[in-house]
């Protein structure tokens, strides 16, 4: 007779709980390959696998059991990952101090109830293997799917050398969301007037009814610096195409640096780390000392880890490094060198996460650390209101940052004063949709802020409407480029998901009248 809680039938090995622990790392790396590099996937998922592994074995040593320990195990394991999204409906029941507690009470009372159900491995095996094996071809097929399209052959034709005349250096910094001033008084009500009128109280020509070309950094961003719309440098990509990776060879190479760079220029890059707008070999390199990557902060926030403070706050306190960092950065820049530069820097803000005060203090927003905007905010980080307090702060505190930065620019070589471009690659997002655009605000996300300052020797005249896709070709064209004529000033939306999925909007921006600033709660 068999001891009791004991079950000599021999069957299927359980293998389902390690699957179910390790399932969420490959789902979550899956739906985020766009920003999130694959490399990233190493350490998370050993960690998981290890967890399921000990906790299936402990289970299973508690209940002298391997069906019953494999099946509390899974159960417990999903539990775990479960947190983030179940524990704030607890939370208002048993209050901020107890929800842990009652948490894990249901986690075990529910491991208890499946140990004791105990179903056959057999099927349970078949049902996490087939899940887990559509994660992994899925991966599979992202990183080994066929070459992405070529560029067409006129963006990759070589670079003629401008003709002779002045070389200052040229700096190209992107301020990741910077909205134009009447949109953003309208939409989120901040008055950025003091911040224009400095701006042009220095020698910038800031374009009134300027506006974005795409509403998606990386899509704004090459077109800007190929001085090309996406739909002729990628002719070959359709609505239905989804990986971003096409755009990588125009952003390591773009035209405007290999014509800088065939005109006697060193190409520089300063980034953000944001893993979706990368430079290549030219790109400086930044330091990522924090505890965790944001692809493991986000996986740590579906887990009881998110109560931890530690994991979340070194992340909000390495964004604010890496963003003091670019500005300082670029500010040593301002020293003269025999050679020429073009630098391109990309400065990730005012765009969320809102980490800085209006004079530069910390700010710790609600919910886990990401870089959601526009409607993936509103869902997964807080409301309007805070979308409308943090971005007010954090815009005035960045506005005041590159007044300082400008000065510093110009400062640096008053002989041969830089040429110095502001733009945003798109507005603030607090009304867009990021798979809707009849629910996007596109008076809100198109209008962005465009400032040039050029020296006294190369005088180049900006339009109101001035749009990213046109502002190279007309430096370029003040430096004596006759090959360069300016394009239609036309603007697409496109969603997250397909990103090339372009529907003009070009007519329907338009350039409203400020409405009254709205309500601050």
């Amino acid at each position: 007779m068999n001891e009791p809680g004991t079950d000599r039938r021999r069957g299927p090995i359980p293998i389902y709980p390690a699957l179910v622990a390790a399932f969420p790392v490959l789902a979550v790396l899956t739906a985020n390959l766009a920003i999130v590099p694959a490399t990233d996937l190493g350490r998370p998922l050993l960690v998981a696998l290890a967890a399921g592994v000990s906790i299936q074995i402990l289970a299973a040593i508690l209940w002298r059991n391997a069906a019953r320990g494999a099946a509390s195990a899974a159960v417990l394991l999903a539990w775990v990952w479960a947190f983030g999204t179940v524990a704030p409906w607890i939370k208002p029941l048993v209050g901020e101090s107890s929800t842990l507690g009652a948490y894990a009470g249901l986690g075990l009372l529910f491991a208890a109830v499946a140990g004791r159900w105990a179903p056959r491995p057999s099927i349970l095996n078949l049902v996490a293997g087939s899940v887990t094996f559509v994660s992994l071809a899925n991966l599979g097929w992202y990183l080994a799917r066929p070459p992405a399209p070529k560029a067409s052959a006129e963006a990759r034709r070589e670079a003629p050398v401008l003709p002779p005349g002045p070389r200052p250096d040229v700096f190209y910094i992107v301020l990741d969301g910077f909205g134009r001033e009447d949109a953003v008084k309208r939409a989120i009500g901040t008055d950025l007037s003091w911040f224009v009128q400095g701006l042009r109280d220095r020698g910038f020509q800031v374009a009134g009814r300027a506006r974005a070309n795409y509403v998606q950094t990386e899509l704004s961003v090459t077109s800007s610096l190929n001085m090309a719309f996406l739909q002729t440098l990628l002719p070959e990509v359709g609505p239905e195409f989804n990986d971003r990776r096409v755009l990588n060879p125009l952003l390591e190479e773009p035209a405007v640096a290999r014509r800088f760079q065939a005109s006697g220029y060193r190409y520089l890059a300063v980034g953000s780390g944001f893993e979706g707008l990368g430079f290549g070999k030219y790109e400086l390199p930044v330091a990522n000392d924090a505890a965790v990557t944001l692809f493991e902060g986000t996986l740590l926030a579906k887990t009881p880890w998110l109560l931890r403070d530690d994991v979340a706050r070194s992340q909000y306190d390495r964004r604010r490094e890496r963003l003091g960092n670019v500005f300082e950065t670029l500010a040593a820049m301002a020293r003269p060198t025999r050679t020429p530069r073009f630098v391109v820097a990309h400065i990730l803000a005012p765009h969320p996460p809102f980490v800085f005060g209006p004079n530069g203090e910390p700010r710790r927003p609600r919910g886990p650390y990401g870089y959601w905007d526009a409607s993936d905010f509103l869902a997964f980080v807080g409301s309007a209101d805070d979308y409308r307090k943090g971005y007010d702060e954090q815009v005035t505190y960045i506005a005041k940052r590159t007044l300082e930065l400008v000065d510093a620019l110009k400062e640096g070589d008053k002989e041969n004063p830089p040429v110095i471009v502001l733009q945003g690659d798109h507005g603030s997002k607090l009304g867009l949709d990021q798979n809707s655009l009849e629910k996007t605000d596109l008076g809100e996300a198109f209008p962005i802020l465009s400032a040039i300052q050029t020296p006294p020797d190369l005088p180049m005249a900006v339009p109101e409407d001035a749009t990213p896709v046109n502002a190279f070709r007309r430096l370029f064209t003040a430096m004596g480029a006759t090959d360069l004529p300016d394009l239609e000033e036309r603007s697409w939306y496109s969603g997250y998901a397909l990103p090339f999925d372009f529907v003009e909007v070009t007519e329907r921006i338009g350039s409203p009248d400020p409405l009254p600033a709205p309500p601050r709660s």
